[in-house]
């Protein structure tokens, strides 16, 4: 039983899936997170109900652009600390993922 009412977002939800919330066309980069910026809360929600959340359709095209994205949902960045699995930098406090744990979790 989850504690947090339901959001106003359209997630697509289905079993064994990831949550998708679908952005409407947005102009730039800009627009995406004053988007993103106004239903914060309810992202932050589903973000705490799900523990994940795939946001699809967002113009983000590089490194800084993910970051700022990023930015505008958390208040704070999960830093590479442990450095257990290889990662590659590229820059702002964006990393890559470890492709053998996407292999290895199916």
């Amino acid at each position: 039983m989850s504690l947090l009412p339901p959001s106003e977002l359209d997630l697509r939800l289905a079993p064994g899936r990831p949550p998708v919330l679908e952005a409407p066309a947005l102009r730039d980069l800009g627009s995406a997170r004053d988007w993103l910026a106004e239903r914060h809360d309810a992202v932050r929600g589903e973000l705490l109900r799900h523990g994940h959340l795939l946001i699809r359709g967002l113009p983000v095209a590089t490194p800084a652009d993910f970051a700022m994205i990023r930015d505008t949902l958390l208040t704070e960045r999960a830093a590479y600390k442990e450095k257990a699995t290889p990662r590659s930098a590229f820059g702002d406090d964006v990393f890559s993922f470890w492709p053998a744990w996407s292999s290895r979790s199916r």
